[in-house]
């Protein structure tokens, strides 16, 4: 185990302690903060403790990949698509398994987002669409809801890719680059 402290300009001392593989296993600065850092076989981050507060990871079977984190009464789930390194689905539920919220995706052949959904507990579903260019710039967003950005965006972009106009509902702003 290594150790090391230093002061800071406010006279706080912070420690910090690893392991022998030189993956921090503690860290704590003066009347702030006292955390503990915990790893798997295969050396990823498996738990987090501080204040009182518990993170415990899980991943995806061969992967990196966090598949879930868990902390206090709320569970982290976090789905990914089989090929492509892009999260589908990130959910959290109570420990009871009762939904808290939820928001799933759905991507083009390029990686841009084309739709979302986002619920919180049991209210409606709400369904967000969005188009891209050839470019795979943003050019539309219809946010669905009865939220404050709920409505149709709109965006339009340069040869170089600089936006040039954005439209937020009824308000539309153009933009001039710089030369």
């Amino acid at each position: 185990e290594q150790e090391s402290t230093r002061d800071t300009q406010r006279g706080d001392a912070i420690r910090r302690a690893h392991d022998n593989l030189g993956r921090m296993e503690s860290l704590s600065i003066t009347n702030h903060y006292d955390g503990a850092y915990g790893y798997d076989v295969f050396g990823r981050m498996a738990e987090v403790s501080f204040e009182g507060l518990d993170f415990n990871y899980t991943y995806h079977t061969g992967s990196d990949r966090v598949g879930g984190v868990a902390y206090g009464t709320v569970e982290k789930t976090v789905s990914y698509e089989a090929l492509r390194d892009l999260v589908t689905s990130i959910s959290y539920h109570n420990t009871n398994g009762v939904l808290i919220s939820e928001r799933t995706y759905a991507y083009n052949a390029l990686g841009s987002v084309i739709s979302r959904t986002r619920q919180r507990g049991a209210e409606p579903v709400e369904t967000d669409v969005f188009s891209h260019n050839v470019c795979s710039e943003l050019i539309t967003a219809s946010l669905s809801g009865t939220n404050a950005v709920s409505g149709d965006y709109g965006y339009a972009y340069d040869s170089i890719g600089n936006r040039t106009v954005a439209s937020n509902r009824s308000d539309v702003t153009v933009f001039a680059s710089n030369d």
